[in-house]
């Protein structure tokens, strides 16, 4: 009894097994019989780098001469490779459907500051420390760093002095704070290294120093601010200077 059953078993699995078999050979030759009928572009929305035109640019145009084609023909990997070599693109995903669509998936990259080094060249630096150029597309609203800056504009490639990595530090601090990513407009790197900030509101400048204890620096100026500031005017002092522990140096404007 056992052994009739044990053979039940065994022959539910080969006609299982052959009926996949069947059904994925039926399925591949469908999908040979399937000409690519449209192109769908996924753009994502939080960078505007890149509209769907673009993307279809960079492909070779309108249909890119992939319209009508056998969907299982299509260079999957060499639009994906394509799409990966433009600047503003950190990820590419091309895919077919059983319907005989294209979907392209796009993630723009996010840049983080925007640079002027030394010589005066002008390029965004992303979350990773890679080097962007500007778009005449879109210019979104970031923290600008100028000033002692040698870093250079070789764009695709990483950042390479530290100063530069402190300053993309910097950024991303100020960024993910609503008060300080509109109040503070400039970072300017003086002669001796210093990091000087440039407020929107306010014709004062922040003496930052380095990047050491940005919490407390920053703890220290909202309470001056809220406590300070308030009290006897925006335009009192010319210089707040953060530099020193557990304590705030201010230059008043008549005293320069």
């Amino acid at each position: 009894m056992k052994t009739v059953k044990l053979i039940a078993i065994v022959l539910g699995w080969i006609v299982a097994f052959s009926a996949w078999v069947i059904s994925v050979g039926f399925s591949e030759k469908k999908q040979k019989e399937i000409n690519c009928k449209k192109i769908t572009i996924q753009l994502d929305n939080s960078n505007f780098f890149l509209e769907k035109e673009d993307v279809l640019n960079l492909i070779g145009g309108k249909d890119a001469g992939l319209i009508g084609e056998p969907i299982h023909l299509l260079p999957i990997q060499k639009i994906e490779q394509k799409l990966r070599w433009n600047p503003y693109i950190q990820k590419a995903d091309v895919f077919t459907g059983v319907d005989g669509e294209l979907n392209i998936n796009v993630l723009q990259k996010t840049p983080v500051v925007r640079f002027i080094n030394l010589f005066g060249d002008n390029f965004y630096v992303d979350s990773k420390g890679i080097k962007m150029p500007l778009s005449m597309n879109f210019t979104p609203h970031l923290l600008v760093v100028h000033g002692k800056i040698a870093e250079s504009a070789e764009l695709g490639k990483p950042i390479n002095f530290q100063i530069s990595k402190d300053l993309l530090t910097l950024a991303e601090f100020i960024s993910k704070d609503e008060f300080w990513n509109a109040q503070i407009e400039e970072v300017f790197v003086k002669e001796n290294s210093d990091f000087e900030l440039i407020p929107r509101v306010g014709s004062h400048k922040i003496i930052l120093g380095d990047i050491n204890n940005l919490d407390e620096k920053f703890r220290k100026l909202l309470i001056f601010y809220n406590q300070g500031l308030k009290q006897v005017g925006w335009e009192k002092y010319s210089i707040i200077n953060l530099k020193y522990s557990n304590q705030i140096v201010c230059t008043k404007k008549d005293s320069l």
